[in-house]
This record gives C-alpha cells, sequence and structure tokens, in this order.
C-alpha cells in the first residue's frame, strides 16, 4: 500500500533534478561568449564602454542585445545602457565597438549627481574614481542572459595637468592687433 522512499531515492532524485537544471542554466549563460577589453591606464570614456569580443558558442544563429551597466566604488550605479539587437552565426566572432552599432545605445543615468554624465558628455571621460563596467547579451524577446562579462578599472589624473588658459587671463579684454 505505502511507497517507502529510502533516503538514498531521495538524495539520487534531487541529484538528477540539480544536474539538469544546473546544466540547462549553464549552458543558456554560455551561449554568448563576452570579453571586454581594458581601457588604457588611468583613462575611461565613452567608447571604452563598449570595445569587446563577441563570440557565438553555439551551432545555432542568436540575436540577442547587450546590457551594459557603469558603477563607480563610492556613488553606486552612474549609468546604464541597452543596444539594439545583435545577430551572431553559428561559431561566429565578433569585435564590436559603439561606432559599430546601428542605432546609438539607449542611456539612462540614474544616479543623481550629474557629474558623473556632465563628464561623459561634455568631456568624453569620466572623473577619478574606482569603476565597475559590466556588459550582459541577453536573448532578444526572453530577456534571458546568456552571456556576461565585468571589468575594474581605476581613474587616477592629477586634475592640474588638464590644459588651462594660462593667457590672457579670464574675463580680460584683447586687443586684435
Amino acid at each position: 500500500m505505502f511507497k517507502i522512499i529510502t533516503m538514498k531515492t531521495i538524495i539520487y532524485k534531487f541529484l538528477i533534478l540539480f544536474f539538469i537544471l544546473g546544466f540547462s542554466s549553464v549552458t543558456n549563460a554560455q551561449s554568448v561568449s563576452i570579453k571586454m577589453k581594458r581601457p588604457p591606464l588611468n583613462q575611461l570614456g565613452v567608447a571604452d564602454l563598449y570595445n569587446i569580443d563577441l563570440t557565438n558558442t553555439t551551432n545555432q544563429q542568436i540575436q540577442f542585445y547587450l546590457f551594459g551597466t557603469l558603477s563607480e566604488s563610492k556613488a553606486g550605479l552612474i549609468a546604464s545602457a541597452i543596444t539594439v539587437p545583435i545577430s551572431l552565426g553559428p561559431n561566429e566572432k565578433k569585435s564590436l565597438k559603439v561606432n559599430d552599432l546601428s542605432k546609438v545605445p539607449d542611456v539612462s543615468y540614474p544616479h543623481p549627481d550629474s557629474r558623473y554624465k556632465d563628464a561623459l558628455m561634455r568631456k568624453g571621460k569620466l572623473p577619478n574614481g574606482d569603476y565597475t563596467i559590466c556588459v550582459y547579451a541577453k536573448e532578444t524577446g526572453s530577456n534571458e542572459e546568456i552571456g556576461n562579462d565585468c571589468l575594474e578599472h581605476s581613474v587616477e589624473v592629477d586634475q592640474e595637468s588638464e590644459i588651462t588658459l594660462l593667457t590672457p587671463e579670464n574675463n580680460s579684454s584683447i586687443e586684435p592687433d
């Protein structure tokens, strides 16, 4: 009448379930290999945020978009961006820069301190700080993550070494002759 389930049977079923679920999530998570290229020492500009190598590790055509985040160690999340859909053929490799995209990524700046947004928009580079850049490949339609890479990078530039006007003094008038 009653079926006795032994501990061995429970453990066996649990292990099978664990391997099936674990294997399917690992294979999906690695469908796209992302390798970010390291920015130059003590610099971090807009062009550096999407300078990556993509590889389709499957034998099928994949369509996905890239979701990127930029965080600073003290400030937290500074910006996030989403690209247009990207297609890679079976086992295809592609180097991608932001200029290669058909449309500029949609960028949001959730941080209340506008100095980061202003630095990116006006100067094209970020101020001193310790940054983490992450890029996630998300399958178009399901939004399931199919690849990712993160990179930590520090910017420490002597602010006085930037170009400054020496002469004439600010607000002085000059003679054209």
